[in-house]
């Protein structure tokens, strides 16, 4: 069905969202080697449906023959992580910590050699990444940079910004990556935490305490950061 939606003679734009790997997690087989018996732990469940969506994908792109297309652009970029355990929690509940905020971004496009690139990355970059590729103009107003640029490659620096609102409570969750430096901010109580992502990558040590001209620092500029991020849906809006 998908081959026969695609017109040979025209560009196509292509979009597919898909649920798994997401709870409740189901033991695929042959990847969960319980199905049909004891149960496995959360952890081996959500593997195997990540196993059983990987192969899926392999299915669309053999019979879209996307790969075997040299002038094809096909992005994958996944939209959260998943916790267990890693501080306190499971799946992907009220938390802005790497283990959920970390996505997973993989791009094919001509011109592109295989690699993997340590740049900041953020989900606002895929509409300036597909537009560049395509030749065509940005918007007038439009967050993210073009990945592989040379705006990209000179700014290891670039802040990432992450959020969650609860909307039982008003409360949010920011997180604000720079660097090194990772900076967890709840609102309005405002509550924070710093951690260093060289040496503590699973953030378990909240060095908040021990670094205050960081910690006063990145608190300035995820407030500078949310300003600008308000006038810019002002300015959309309007």
């Amino acid at each position: 069905r998908l081959r026969a939606a695609l017109d040979p003679d025209r560009p196509t734009f292509t979009y597919r969202h898909f649920m798994d790997p997401h709870a409740p997690y189901e033991q695929r087989a042959p990847w969960c080697p319980h199905v049909g018996g004891a149960e496995c732990a959360p952890t081996g469940r959500y593997r195997s449906e990540v196993m059983f969506m990987d192969a899926q994908l392999e299915g669309i792109f053999e019979e879209s023959g996307w790969l075997a297309d040299e002038g094809a652009i096909v992005l994958l970029v996944t939209d959260h992580g998943e916790e267990f355990g890693d501080h306190g929690d499971i799946m992907h509940r009220f938390s802005v910590y790497g283990e959920l905020s970390r996505a997973g971004m993989l791009l094919r496009a001509p011109g592109l050699e295989p690699g993997r690139s340590r740049a900041p990355a953020h989900h606002t970059d895929v509409l300036p990444t597909l537009l560049a590729l395509l030749d065509l103009p940005p918007p007038e107003v439009m967050d993210g940079v073009v990945l592989g640029g040379t705006q990209e490659q000179g700014d290891a620096e670039r802040p990432l910004l992450t959020c969650r609102l609860d909307a039982a409570d008003g409360r949010h969750l920011w997180g604000l990556t720079v660097g090194r430096w990772r900076l967890l901010e709840e609102t309005p109580s405002g509550r924070v935490e710093l951690y260093d992502r060289y040496t503590d990558p699973a953030e378990r040590e909240d060095v908040s305490r021990a670094q205050p001209a960081v910690l006063s620092e990145l608190r300035a500029k995820l407030e500078r950061l949310r300003a600008e991020a308000a006038r810019g849906e002002a300015r959309m809006l309007s």
